[in-house]
């Protein structure tokens, strides 16, 4: 790697995430406008923002971009940064955790960054570096986080597939966000807050934070409903009705088949109801 790109991808997200995607992709998603969009948000997010949902349907790499990328980016650029991340299991959360730290492993982590994990400070839900930093992994639904201190936490998927219609459990992730997890700020001024997640029901933690106006949002319909247009880092994604993420994936007779599923509105669309909108449309 060349020092120029070395140097940018220690201060800008977008370069990083792209380095990342390459090595464990390689060309796959290279080419595929929404990742551009994704990127573009996610940038903005680390630069400048406090508080992003991202809302796409499943299998679209939300977990690894903006979870995993954007948590060892800010490990690597941060050397003081504490960080949780909240999933709706311990085994999902371990997982995430495991990914971070093989990504953080990785060679091309290692051509970036001179952040490494501190040897003695490594559990199946957290880590420590180096440097100071740490990350861990909770579940939302299990032990709690009393006594870690936070200044970023991001949210993937506070609740599972198959509790999409359980009221208790809905009301439980909005409750343990506000109570157990959003306090965790040792700075709540400046907290800093990264929601990832499909929708699940009109009642879901991301509507629920989405309707307190101060969040920016990034929703992407597998199938898009209505002509949109989305900032990309070089010029603008116009996106036609009717457009299908990932098309090569995602045939009419599996988009059919998905149809006749009674959460496809949300899961897949992320929602008709309140709170969806597309960064721009016309």
């Amino acid at each position: 790697m060349n020092r120029k790109l070395r140097i940018r991808c220690q201060h800008e997200f977008e370069p990083f995430a792209r380095k990342m995607l390459f090595a464990q992709h390689g060309d796959v998603y290279r080419d595929q406008p929404y990742i551009q969009a994704v990127l573009y948000n996610l940038n903005d997010f680390f630069q400048f923002g406090d508080r992003q949902i991202f809302n796409l349907p499943p299998r679209h790499l939300k977990t690894s971009l903006c979870t995993i990328c954007g948590a060892v980016w800010q490990l690597g650029k941060n050397p003081s940064s504490k960080i949780i991340i909240g999933t709706y299991s311990e085994n999902i959360a371990a997982h995430i955790v495991y990914q971070c730290r093989r990504k953080m492993k990785s060679p091309a982590y290692g051509e970036i960054f001179p952040t490494r994990i501190e040897r003695g400070q490594d559990r199946a839900l957290e880590f420590a570096t180096t440097a100071g930093c740490w990350l861990y992994g909770v579940s939302m639904a299990g032990r709690g986080v009393t006594g870690r201190g936070a200044d970023l936490i991001i949210i993937d998927d506070p609740i599972a597939v198959k509790d999409a219609g359980n009221v208790r459990k809905l009301e439980e992730a909005i409750h343990v966000f506000d109570s157990e997890l959003r306090p965790r700020f040792d700075h709540p001024s400046r907290e800093k807050i990264l929601y990832v997640g499909h929708r699940l029901a009109e009642e879901d933690l991301s509507s629920y934070l989405h309707d307190q106006g101060d969040w920016q949002r990034l929703a992407l319909p597998l199938v898009a409903d209505k002509d949109c247009i989305y900032p990309i880092r070089r010029g603008s994604w116009r996106r036609e009705r009717g457009d299908v993420l990932r098309a090569d994936e995602f045939s009419p007779k599996t988009i059919a088949r998905l149809r006749k599923q009674s959460n496809f509105e949300y899961l897949y669309q992320q929602g008709r109801g309140r709170g969806n909108h597309a960064t721009h449309t016309q």
